[in-house]
């Protein structure tokens, strides 16, 4: 009688109850399309929701009607290639050395495509710029990437390595051409890349990077420096960045990259510096950077003795990402959003195996506030007060109603 009475008591106010059971904390919720069929669902993390996670994705929840947690897994659907990949050294061609350059020329033995590959060093902290170009008959080369920044990682007490990314390519050799500027060269010890014991799947998709909404840009020249401030609407998530420049055809300058550490950032105080890299007129201008979601961001172009550039446009991209979840049919799910103590749970789902071809994506719907939702909620029942009397009203003519069928059934079996 009381589960009635609850469903009954619902069923007037017409409001969903939001239960703070699992939560507490959390600052912006989103609905779910409703569920076809129970299965495995991808819900496609874009910049919409993006801009209400920290870039860890920690803080995202997928919840029920009962207020409980639903387990979920994050995926990156790029990196799932669908073979067992091992480390295997590269063999090294050619290794010239001298404080203007160091020219490494590696060989790519396996008939496969390789997107990244790891130098080791004799223990240096040195950063360097590189570029790198590919080849298939090791005299005519063409270029993959004229803006590499090298920053070693120490692994052990003798040696460091830096991974370099790039996108997918099957060349049979590699040039990498690091720019040692009148100073001794690195001590470069091996190169490794992982390779596929099995090639890929056949179904496997590459998915491009998501790009955001477009930014602000506004730019001081001084006597040898620009300075770009881009702001973008939101918190977006990005982990690469583009320009359109103009104002000059030919050009090759160092470019810094800052991030606000405070709200009183300026041109003069541009925050921490986050990386550098170099833009030319013969490159993609897109550079890979470190996952942030900083709404502002610094560009100090250096322009030594040359007229400055004039920065058009900047866009800011990230990698696409996914979350997959079991969903039931009938049921009705949210995701919550936003809560800067969370941290990243600890599900099964993340251990089991299953079929990751062929998951129906589901849609999101709009992000609204959990406050502003909790002050609607509790208005609605301030104002309702005239519910309650009709309930009793209902649950009295219900007694009424059941004792004379009780008494006409007696009366019918005397």
């Amino acid at each position: 009688m009381k589960q009635k009475l609850v469903k009954l008591i619902l069923f007037f106010i017409g409001v969903p109850v939001l239960s703070f059971a699992q939560t507490d904390g959390y600052k912006y919720f989103c609905p779910l399309d409703s569920v076809k069929a129970s299965g495995f669902y991808n819900i496609v993390l874009s910049p919409a929701l993006n801009a209400y996670l920290k870039t860890d994705y920690s803080d995202l929840r997928v919840v029920n009607d009962s207020g409980k947690w639903v387990p979920h897994i994050l995926r990156d659907p790029n990196s799932e290639l669908g073979g067992e990949a091992v480390s295997a050294e590269m063999k090294i061609i050619q290794l010239q050395n001298s404080t203007v350059a160091s020219t490494l020329i590696i060989e790519n033995e396996q008939d496969t495509a390789i997107s990244e590959f790891t130098v080791k060093f004799k223990t240096t902290i040195v950063k360097r710029f590189c570029t790198l170009t590919g080849s298939n008959d090791n005299k005519n080369w063409f270029i993959i990437n004229d803006s590499i920044l090298i920053d070693p990682t120490q692994i052990d007490r003798g040696s460091s390595q830096f991974t370099i990314n790039f996108p997918a390519c099957n060349y049979k050799y590699y040039k990498l051409v690091i720019n040692n500027k009148g100073k001794d060269p690195f001590n470069i010890m091996a190169v490794y890349t992982p390779y596929l014991l099995s090639g890929p799947d056949p179904r496997y998709i590459v998915h491009p990077l998501v790009e955001n909404p477009a930014c602000r840009v506004a730019q001081k020249d001084s006597n040898k420096i620009s300075y770009i401030k881009v702001t973008q609407n939101k918190a977006y998530h990005f982990g690469e960045i583009s320009m359109a420049v103009s104002g000059i055809k030919y050009f090759y300058r160092t470019v810094d990259l800052y991030i606000p550490d405070s709200s009183n950032s300026s041109f003069a105080n541009p925050g921490q510096l986050v990386t550098s890299f170099v833009i030319s007129n013969n490159s993609s201008l897109r550079y890979f950077i470190k996952q942030t979601n900083a709404i502002v961001f610094y560009l100090l172009i250096h322009n030594e003795d040359n007229p400055p550039l004039k920065v058009d446009q900047v866009k800011t991209s990230s990698r696409y990402r996914v979350i997959t979840t079991y969903l039931e049919k009938g049921n009705n799910y949210r995701l919550f959003l936003g809560n800067t103590t969370a941290s990243y749970p600890d599900y099964d789902l993340s251990q089991l195996k299953f079929n990751r071809d062929s998951i129906t994506t589901i849609n999101t719907g709009k992000i609204s506030s959990v406050e502003i939702a909790e002050k609607k909620e509790s208005g609605l029942k301030n104002n309702n007060w005239w519910i309650w009397p009709c309930i009793l009203a209902i649950i009295i003519a219900l007694s009424l109603l059941t004792f004379k069928l009780s008494s006409e059934l007696k009366n019918s079996e005397n």
